[in-house]
């Protein structure tokens, strides 16, 4: 499949059934939330990334797209199951909806200790950052947005 340089509605949902492998049946071709998330995505990501990169800029849209399109989209009740609850068993397995206020920065008890080192570009995480990490497609999102540097909130 070769990249697209420029993030079109019909490239997400492209993205979305092949890359994300969302089967059709619990995502319709018509569902609000294809568009939704591709619309939430294509606001926040910088438009001076399409200027550094415009391969790297479409990704962008659509990894951030497919990481707001787990935390939206919902289950369709009248489809048989495991069809009925994917939304639902997709953010249960990615802990979605598990509160994550920062990162450990130290542990110990009586016997161990251990700490971790924050990297700087994580030290200044929002709450919507930390949610996109949860994903893999946030996680690829963030990725390319702190490798252009600290323009992009991100430092």
């Amino acid at each position: 499949m070769r990249s697209e340089t420029t993030p079109t509605l019909p490239g997400y949902r492209r993205w979305v059934y092949t890359i994300m492998d969302v089967p059709e049946i619990v995502l319709p071709d018509n569902s609000p939330y294809i568009e939704l998330s591709y619309e939430m995505s294509h606001e926040i990501v910088h438009l001076w990334l399409d200027i550094a990169s415009p391969l790297l800029y479409t990704q962008a849209v659509y990894n951030l797209g497919g990481d707001f399109l787990v935390n939206i989209a919902q289950d369709n009740s009248n489809l048989k199951s495991p069809d009925n609850t994917y939304w639902t068993d997709l953010r249960q397995q990615m802990q979605i909806n598990n509160f994550v206020p920062g990162l450990i920065n130290a542990t110990n008890d009586e016997d161990t200790s251990a700490a971790l080192l924050t990297p700087l570009g994580l030290q200044n995480l929002t709450l919507l950052d930390l949610q996109t990490l949860k994903t893999p497609w946030g996680r690829v999102y963030m990725g390319i947005a702190q490798s252009i540097g600290s323009m992009w909130g991100l430092s």
